[in-house]
């Protein structure tokens, strides 16, 4: 009997602990319409250098209102928006002209009750030049025609006389007006230069060529004013955190963001209904836009580094080498803020507990409403990269993927806010490349996140993947990877040492110091470490998990029941802690409860194998039969 039983522990050992994850580069970063891809080369690029974006002055002495063109047809309410905060955005970055403030200039239009029928005047121009001092206005149309081709037109007018001083039309698809702001940006070029101002050869080819982070920031900025004004504050509140996820430098949408969620935090969303019944409906349906929202946008960022790195040596028999690239996955703090504003605003109404609301976001309501749990219940996310490298001539010299996991939430029933999960950073690996193949400057392509191509991922803004220099942050925060460890872990502790300097309450350098100690055999000290994770992040179930086997291999089983239960209590649908507490009440001879977590273990995941076996021996042990 208890043979059998140290066999299958030994499994557990191997898979019963688990080492967590904690969390602009060289390279041109190109989005359009296509993949996502980045210009790369081993050992690092050229510092990248557009220089000057205009010639001269860039038309200092011009002061500019931007209106949102008038829509005719059906098209998209939000894409007027859109289109006046790209123009904006441009004007902003190949110019040196001064642009009235969006905001100011529509709390002008409204307080003077001008064009309520969006349709202004010359007399709506003179008076709105006299409040904001501009002497010319953007104006213009976007007409939806057949199919998907849709007309834009634009002008600029002095407010004064009246004359024209540029003007820009042409049909377009909604794909190059929205997808990838193609239309607008020649647009943009083009009433520039009418107007005097000269860009330079490196700026026009930069805002031709667009960026698709600033297309789904205006694009979510413009969604969520248009939200706002109709009253879905909600929807608003989330479409402004995906314009910040793509841009943090998004003032605008910053600044709306931070009103809003104030509001909502502070228990607006129902405060004017009087009807509790109505007042919790209207509740249910913030969380099924909360739920919907986060599955289309998961709230996290991926970062890679066109910066490749060579490991090891070349091999000059076989003339190959073995490439490397570093990425990242990072929480978004916006998202979650913006869920954590909403979670507030609901215990604002001091309703939560009446209203059966106590385990939103992430367990069900009572009674069980479809469509509200967010994340789906999810505990922890993981993103599986595949990337191809092309070398010069356009011919793919390698192929690979990572899956980037995050920690898990840290969320009970009850909880007023839900923290942000720690990320995850490591390697691409390209082994076996062909010298041959290589050129100077090598194209690195993220081909899809999670099955999803990367032209999907750009077109419906499923998430921010960018460039960034991850050198530092691999080096000082890497996830525990046996691939690229390979079993040195003293290699793996210094790596961990040196984050532990580099952030003494850094728990997870602590938690995965921890386990590259307990594979040494060295328990005092992994003991020591886990014990350390837990006293700075007391929510980390990992670390309990983790000391909790520690007080197995040393037979206390009381001290290991304790930890366990704990990991439970953190992250109720983690499998692993109730097989194992499982085995701690096994070696206890309390049959029952051991019984009673094997079968809790498989009811989380019926595949697993370790706890039914381990259900069985339990049973024979009751039984008698062992």
């Amino acid at each position: 009997m208890r043979k059998a039983v140290i066999l299958t522990l030994m499994v557990l050992m191997a898979l019963g602990i688990a080492a967590c994850a904690s969390s602009g580069a060289g390279g041109q970063f190109f989005g359009g319409d296509g993949e996502i891809s980045a210009r790369g080369a081993v050992g690092g690029l050229a510092a990248f250098s557009s220089g000057p974006l205009y010639e001269g002055d860039g038309g200092k002495d011009i002061r500019l209102a931007v209106l949102a063109p008038e829509a005719q047809g059906a098209a998209p309410e939000y894409l007027p928006v859109y289109v006046q905060g790209l123009l904006n955005n441009n004007f902003k970055k190949y110019g040196n002209v001064t642009l009235v403030d969006r905001q100011n200039l529509d709390r002008i239009i409204a307080e003077q009750d001008i064009a309520a029928n969006k349709r202004f005047t010359e007399a709506d121009f003179i008076k709105i030049g006299g409040l904001t001092n501009a002497q010319y206005f953007l104006i213009g149309t976007i007409q939806k025609l057949s199919g998907d081709q849709y007309s834009l037109q634009l002008s600029v007018s002095d407010s004064s006389t009246g004359e024209r001083k540029a003007a820009f039309m042409k049909n377009g698809t909604l794909r190059q007006i929205e997808g990838n702001g193609a239309l607008i940006n020649e647009a943009s070029a083009d009433l520039l230069a009418q107007l005097g101002v000269q860009l330079t050869a490196a700026g026009k080819q930069s805002l031709l060529a667009g960026n698709t982070s600033v297309v789904r920031a205006e694009t979510g900025l413009a969604k969520g004013i248009t939200a706002q004004a109709s009253g879905a504050s909600v929807e608003a509140l989330f479409n402004y955190t995906q314009a910040i996820n793509f841009d943090s430098s998004q003032i605008e949408a910053l600044a709306r963001l931070n009103v809003l969620s104030s509001s909502i935090s502070g228990g607006s969303l129902s405060e004017r209904i009087v009807n509790d019944l109505q007042a919790r409906d209207r509740w249910l349906e913030a969380f099924k836009e909360a739920a919907r929202f986060f599955n289309e946008h998961p709230p996290f960022e991926i970062t890679f580094d066109p910066n490749l790195v060579q490991e090891g040596e070349t091999d000059y028999a076989k003339r190959t080498a073995n490439l490397a690239m570093r990425v990242a996955l990072d929480p978004s703090e916006a998202g979650f803020a913006a869920l954590n504003a909403l979670l507030g605003g609901l215990e604002q109404t001091g309703r939560r507990d009446t209203w059966g609301f106590m385990g939103w976001p992430l367990l069900d309501v009572t009674p069980k409403t479809a469509g509200t749990v967010v994340f789906a219940g999810k505990q922890s996310f993981s993103f599986k990269l595949d990337v191809t490298l092309l070398n010069e001539s356009g011919k793919t010299i390698g192929k690979s993927s990572i899956t980037l996991n995050s920690s898990s939430l840290r969320f009970i029933a009850g909880d007023r806010e839900v923290p942000a999960p720690k990320g995850a950073a490591g390697m691409v690996h390209f082994t076996g490349v062909k010298a041959d193949d290589l050129t100077p400057t090598l194209t690195i392509v993220i081909s899809a996140v999670n099955g999803i191509p990367s032209a999907t991922l750009n077109a419906n803004g499923y998430m921010r993947i960018d460039t960034g220099d991850l050198e530092e942050k691999v080096a000082a925060s890497k996830f525990f990877d046996n691939d690229y460890y390979n079993g040195d872990y003293d290699r793996a502790i210094a790596d961990y040492t040196q984050a532990i300097k580099l952030d003494p309450k850094d728990a997870t350098a602590y938690n995965n110091r921890g386990y590259a100690y307990y594979n040494k055999n060295d328990y005092d000290r992994a003991f020591a470490d886990y014990t350390q994770a837990i006293k700075l992040d007391p929510k980390d179930a990992t670390a309990y998990n983790n000391r909790g086997y520690i007080y197995l291999s040393k037979n206390d089983y009381d001290r290991a029941i304790a930890d366990y239960t704990e990991v439970i209590r953190l992250a109720p649908n983690y499998a692993w802690a109730y097989n194992n507490r499982g085995y701690a009440y096994y070696n206890k001879n309390d049959y029952d409860r051991a019984i009673a977590d094997y079968e809790a273990a498989l009811q989380i995941n019926p595949n697993f194998t370790l706890a039914r076996n381990n259900l069985q021996i339990a049973q024979d042990a009751k039984a008698g039969k062992r």
